[in-house]
């Protein structure tokens, strides 16, 4: 594809992110970020401050809460978001909590440092009036300290922002969602319809508070704040169009939906394009049915965030990988291989965690190591041959395979495969970097939209090292008990629907193409429902019919 071609691509993505829908949602999300920011660095200022205030003076308090904090900043956010959720469930609450967490450091470092660094003719001052301790602290400390208080904020803000885009792997929303959908979809225009926001966010938030910490500067050695004429008239300028397109946003809002008495289903779904089209597919056909109001909590970040929400009744039900559900989730030692009806795991979901598992979709998505047909290891066609070049090659994998029983550990023991280098790859990223030429295979899914393309080879595992993973929705059996009829109408509406090469251009219509998961998921649920047509003249394909 040439550069004016990939520009036109962009454009052509960018334009529908204008339209006055993209724009009211791009403002939705704008308001969950900063809700979530300011929420989580105002509990982080109420408990940071004060308790800087009485451990600065005690060595071995201060080391012992200030160790504390740390502990929370060496653990990843989206580790510690998945830690929260069986604690706090899906949401705004869980993203809070850990926002806090990762904020209260900077405001406790920045407010001891500032107490401990008071001039000590001051402070002498202050005790010749006869000043107490809290009195020094309240009117010498703190005041000599207030620039270095106001930059403790402001790095906790900034943090905050930044951090604040991983809550949508939580179902917490903001700008994240963008990002995440982007990179699922390898969508750059709604990428960056997440990110630039973002970056203009924390940016204009550092900026404010700078501005402020200047003139706390400038007040604490005696001197006049004076802002520029330019200045001022930027600030103002930028305060009234968010004032004018806040207005609009809230003139704008859709009303709620009423409760009409029907009950909900929250349908989950990974962060990953298949698993939205999935999800789409599930919701649209409860929503067919009629008796259901269907809510979507998309973009969860991991099998363990997303089984963990099912568990905490986040949510009601999500398409699950049998493969994954007996290896990663129930840590059973081997994969059924030879039973496609999948009894023995349907009895385990039900006994173990009260959970439904339905009949399969039809297809099957099992990992799948793949090559550029022009690349190094283009020629081969199993993973036994690529056994001897692998020391020279660089392979891109997920981050959730590295250490899976049936992931990396499995291909290495049963093939004694060693690349060269393996890079830890966002599934958004995995194929623009064999396609840069970053890594020469990577591990994906063997219906993944891409492999649509003639330009890529799946190698053959010709040692049947991956079980089986077929897909299939997962439904909590609540819901069974208060409607009887919803497993057999689910399975009669969805079992065996989809085949591989079906879930394939299914794929490639979200992934490079760039239509709407609902969309498409709406196209081959239509196409489900019509008619074949009678003996035609010539040979005739629907666009989403199993082959």
């Amino acid at each position: 594809m040439t550069p004016h071609s990939l520009q036109h691509t962009f454009l052509e993505r960018l334009l529908p992110l204008l339209s006055p829908h993209s724009l009211h949602d791009l403002w939705r999300r704008l308001l969950e970020h900063l809700e979530l920011t300011f929420v989580a660095v105002g509990i982080a200022a109420l408990i940071g401050y004060p308790l800087a205030a009485l451990v600065w003076n005690r060595p071995r308090w201060r080391s012992l809460v200030v160790g504390f904090c740390n502990l929370f900043q060496t653990i990843p956010s989206l580790a510690l978001l998945a830690l929260l959720l069986p604690l706090l469930g899906l949401g705004f609450l869980p993203a809070v909590v850990a926002l806090t967490l990762y904020a209260v450091l900077p405001i406790m470092r920045s407010t001891i440092t500032a107490l401990s660094d008071s001039p000590d003719d001051l402070l002498d001052a202050g005790r010749v009036m006869g000043m107490n301790s809290l009195q020094l602290l309240w009117h010498v400390r703190l005041p000599q300290g207030l620039p270095q208080l106001i930059s403790g904020l402001r790095v906790a803000f900034v943090l905050s922002v930044g951090t604040a885009t991983l809550s949508a792997f939580i179902g917490a929303g903001g700008l994240g969602q963008f990002i995440t959908i982007g990179l699922a979809r390898n969508d750059t225009a709604l990428l960056l319809y997440g990110a630039i926001p973002a970056a203009l966010l924390a940016l204009g938030i550092d900026s404010l508070l700078g501005q402020i910490e200047i003139a706390a500067q400038l007040w604490k050695s005696g001197q006049s704040y004076q802002i520029s004429p330019r200045k001022a008239a930027c600030i103002i300028g930028i305060l009234l169009a968010l004032a004018a397109n806040l207005a609009i946003f809230l003139h704008q809002s859709p009303t709620p939906v009423e409760n009409d008495g029907r009950p909900v289903i929250r349908v989950g779904a990974k962060n990953f394009v298949e698993q939205m089209i999935l999800g789409e597919i599930v919701a649209q056909t409860l929503e067919e049915m009629g008796r259901y109001r269907v809510e979507r909590k998309f973009g969860l970040g991991s099998t363990a965030i997303i089984h963990n929400a099912i568990m905490a009744g986040e949510i009601d039900l999500y398409v699950e990988y049998s493969g994954t559900a007996e290896l990663n989730i129930l840590k059973l030692r081997q994969a059924s291989t030879n039973d496609p009806s999948h009894a023995g795991l349907r009895l385990l979901y039900h006994g173990s965690f009260g959970l439904e598992w339905l009949h399969s979709l039809g297809f099957s998505n099992s990992y799948a190591v793949i090559v550029r047909r022009d690349g190094k290891a283009g020629s081969l066609t199993t993973l036994s041959q690529l056994v001897a070049l692998a020391p020279s090659l660089k392979l891109g994998l997920n981050a959730e395979f590295i250490d899976r029983p049936d992931g990396y550990p499995a291909l290495q023991k049963k093939y004694g495969l060693n690349f060269g280098e393996v890079r830890t790859l966002d599934v958004g990223l995995i194929y623009p970097s064999l396609d840069t030429g970053a890594v020469d295979a990577v591990v994906a899914f063997a219906t993944d939209g891409r492999l649509v393309s003639q330009d890529y080879v799946v190698l053959t595992d010709d040692r049947q090292v991956f079980p089986r993973y077929d897909a299939a929705p997962v439904l909590r059996t609540k819901l069974i008990t208060q409607d009887p009829d919803l497993l057999t109408q689910l399975n009669s509406a969805l079992a065996g629907r989809i085949n591989e090469v079906t879930m394939r251009r299914l794929n490639y219509a979200v992934e490079v193409e760039h239509q709407e998961p609902a969309d498409v998921a709406r196209d081959f649920l239509r196409s489900l429902s019509e008619p074949a047509p009678a003996a035609p003249s010539k040979p005739h394909r629907k666009p989403y019919v199993n082959d």
